[in-house]
C-alpha cells in the first residue's frame, strides 16, 4: 500500500505537515510525522519562518513553529481573485448560499443560532443531533466561503487597479486587453 509520504519528497512532507498544525510544534514533532531526517526538517522549516511562512517561537530553550495563518488567510484570498472571474466569483457565492438554503429547509431554521439551538431540544435523538451538528459545521464552512469570496471580489478590481499584469495569470491578458506573452 503506498503512503503520502511515498509521493513527496523529504522537504515537501516537511511542508505538508507543517500546514496541518494549528498550534506550534517542534522540529522533533515535525521530522517524526514527515519521517525525515531531524536536519531536513530544521533546515526547510527555517527557510519557511524566514520566508514569512511560519512564526517561530523561542520559549525557554525551545523552538516551535507555527504557520502565519494570516498569510495564509490572505494568500487565499488573493488566490481566489486571481484565478476566478468575478462572475465566478458570484456563482460560488451563490452556491454557498444555496448549500446554507437547504440546511434551513432541512431543518426548518432561519438562522445558525436557531440550528444551533435545535441541538439541546429534548425531542431530538443523538442520531439527528450528530446529523445536525454536522450541518451546523457544514452551515459555518459555507459562511466562511462566503466570507473568502466577498473577499477576493472585493481585491480583484484593486489588484488590478495597482498590478495591470494581475490578469496574466486567469486571462493570458492585462487589464488593457492586450494579450502578454510572459507572467513577470
Amino acid at each position: 500500500m503506498t503512503s503520502w509520504k511515498d509521493d513527496l519528497s523529504a522537504r515537501d512532507r516537511v511542508t505538508k505537515v507543517i500546514e496541518t498544525v494549528t498550534d506550534p510544534v517542534s522540529t522533533n514533532w515535525v521530522a517524526e510525522e514527515a519521517d525525515v531526517h531531524w536536519n531536513t526538517a530544521a533546515d526547510r522549516l527555517e527557510e519557511m519562518a524566514e520566508a514569512g511562512d511560519l512564526h517561530r517561537i523561542e520559549r525557554d530553550d525551545s523552538i516551535t513553529y507555527v504557520p502565519d495563518f494570516t498569510k495564509t488567510y490572505l494568500e487565499e484570498i488573493r488566490q481566489l481573485a486571481l484565478e476566478l472571474s468575478a462572475d465566478e466569483l458570484r456563482a460560488e457565492i451563490t452556491a454557498a448560499k444555496e448549500a446554507i438554503e437547504q440546511i434551513q429547509d432541512q431543518y426548518d431554521v432561519e438562522s445558525r443560532e436557531e440550528l444551533e439551538e435545535s441541538l439541546a431540544e429534548p425531542d431530538v435523538s443523538a442520531e439527528e443531533t450528530k446529523a445536525r451538528s454536522h450541518a451546523l459545521r457544514d452551515w459555518e464552512a459555507e459562511n466562511d466561503t462566503i466570507t473568502l469570496l466577498k473577499h477576493a471580489l472585493r481585491l480583484q478590481d484593486d489588484l488590478l487597479a495597482v498590478d495591470p499584469y494581475a490578469e496574466v495569470e486567469r486571462q493570458g491578458q492585462g487589464r488593457d486587453g492586450q494579450r502578454r506573452s510572459e507572467v513577470a
